[in-house]
């Protein structure tokens, strides 16, 4: 499922949790859209990992269970007040960050 997020912020907490499937991909998201949505993975007890790359991404980063801090230009602010992981690299590596917080689910 695709929504923008003008749709999901629309969307009370009781509406976003009787989707049968939440949104896989959100276009076009503010920072309040993103910790809805992690917020209501997290009401399903869903393992949430969250990547970001800028200071939008901060508080949905802390809530998630895993925060992922990547890119070559992002704060250093938001890396070290919201992530448990930081990683500077280029953007090909985020395979790996994938697989690495799968094997952190896995040990929840």
């Amino acid at each position: 499922m695709v929504m923008t997020a003008a749709h999901v912020d629309r969307m009370s907490e009781a509406e976003l949790d009787t989707l049968p499937v939440l949104p896989l991909a959100i276009a076009r998201c503010v920072p309040q859209t993103k910790v809805h949505v992690v917020e209501a993975l997290l009401r399903r007890k869903k393992f949430v990992a969250m990547t970001g790359d800028g200071v939008s991404d901060s508080p949905a980063l802390k809530r998630s269970d895993v925060g992922i801090g990547m890119g070559l230009n992002g704060c250093d602010n938001q890396y070290s007040s919201s992530c448990e992981l930081v990683f500077r690299g280029r953007s090909t590596t985020f395979v790996s960050l994938t697989w690495f917080a799968l094997f952190l689910a896995w040990g929840k």
